[in-house]
């Protein structure tokens, strides 16, 4: 599983924060970041060597959800000013 754990939960996050219409409060956001994160690190047992791997985890969460982040709204713009999302 690796490393692909936390990519994939920020993928995840992302593509559900690109599509939806509405903004997610930044603090929500890192709450969740900050809970993929740890549950990244438990299920790999990266927290029985240390705790810091949190901080990794997170960091690749946090890229995962960016540039899916960017994909997502980068897509529905070039779809013609998200006229196909008007009805979702």
């Amino acid at each position: 599983m690796g490393e692909a754990l936390p990519v994939l939960s920020g993928v995840a996050l992302g593509a559900t924060i690109g599509l939806c219409r509405g903004r997610m409060p930044h603090w929500a956001l890192a709450v969740l970041v900050a809970l993929f994160a740890a549950i990244a690190t438990v299920a790999s047992d990266e927290f029985r060597l240390a705790w810091s791997y949190v901080l990794v985890d997170a960091a690749e969460v946090l890229v995962g959800l960016v540039i899916t982040i960017l994909l997502t709204r980068r897509l529905r713009t070039r779809q013609g000013t998200n006229r196909h999302w008007k009805n979702v």
